[in-house]
């Protein structure tokens, strides 16, 4: 799916969504992090959930200042995770990390 039609749909998905939760019509897109309203699909980028590092597909949009902030914490957390997990093993054991 082109990048610029998976935005619009998500955008238009999300927009009816929280009108849905509001119960009224919302002006625009909210970002979900930060709770801002933006009418300009160009303000906003694509979300990977979970990270696009452990494998995670786009599933809503996020206000670039909340996926180059917030979202790089969250990535960050979410990576040490994989990395304790996959050192710890499935069954409580060790396990090397390469």
């Amino acid at each position: 799916m082109a990048d610029s039609y998976r935005k619009e749909k998500l955008y238009d998905l999300g927009r009816r969504a929280i009108g849905k939760l509001a119960k009224r019509e919302i002006p625009g897109y909210v970002c979900p992090i930060c709770l801002r309203v933006f009418e300009c699909l160009d303000e906003l980028t694509e979300e990977h959930v979970p990270p696009a590092s452990v494998g995670g597909k786009v599933l809503c949009l996020t206000c670039r200042e909340c996926n180059c902030g917030a979202g790089h914490s969250v990535d960050a957390q979410v990576h040490r995770e994989k990395l304790s997990r996959c050192f710890l093993g499935a069954d409580g054991g060790t396990k090397s990390l390469s």
